[in-house]
């Protein structure tokens, strides 16, 4: 057995590797890891896409593409918090509000991003709009935690304190 005539390949003894590319890698069991660079840009796109279905009132379709963006979401990604707030504003806007679910939608956020002003904000209102106005004050003190200005938390503040 001789010398081999051509190159050395480059990547060593495993070619079943592709470095810093974005083509999926099968595994052993049949499954697909996915690069994960792919993921939150595919996420951001979801995003971007529910982002214009909002603001053409499509709430429905929005409120969809904001769940996509979540499915390709590491669960603890910072991202997550702007898309389930997300889907909270979505929420607000369709009627019958289901304010239960919103505040559902604003307290995932919460866990991911725990002072994420727009989601404290839009669970304060739901808290509001339900009665819950010992927890609308938590979240407005929260919210006034992180800017003393905020001009909705000063209006709720003010509304709950003449209750």
């Amino acid at each position: 057995m001789g010398k081999s005539g051509g190159r050395k390949r480059k990547g060593g003894a495993n070619q079943n590797q592709v470095s810093g590319s974005n083509n999926p890698i099968p595994n052993a069991n049949g499954g697909v890891n996915l690069d994960t660079s792919i993921l939150p840009k595919r996420a951001h796109e979801l995003k971007e896409e529910g982002n214009r279905r909002f603001q053409a009132k499509d709430y429905v379709g929005a409120l969809e593409q904001y769940d996509n963006a979540l499915k390709v979401t590491a669960q603890t990604h910072p991202d997550r918090a702007v898309f389930h707030s997300n889907r909270a504003a979505c929420l607000m806007q369709m009627k019958p509000i289901n304010y239960e679910t919103v505040i559902s939608e604003c307290s995932m956020a919460l866990q991911v991003e725990p002072k994420f002003v727009r989601a404290l904000l839009r669970r304060a209102k739901a808290f509001e709009a339900i009665g819950k106005y010992e927890m609308t004050m938590l979240d407005v003190q929260a919210l006034l935690a992180a800017d003393p200005n905020h001009g909705d938390a000063l209006v709720i503040g003010r509304r709950l304190r003449q209750l």
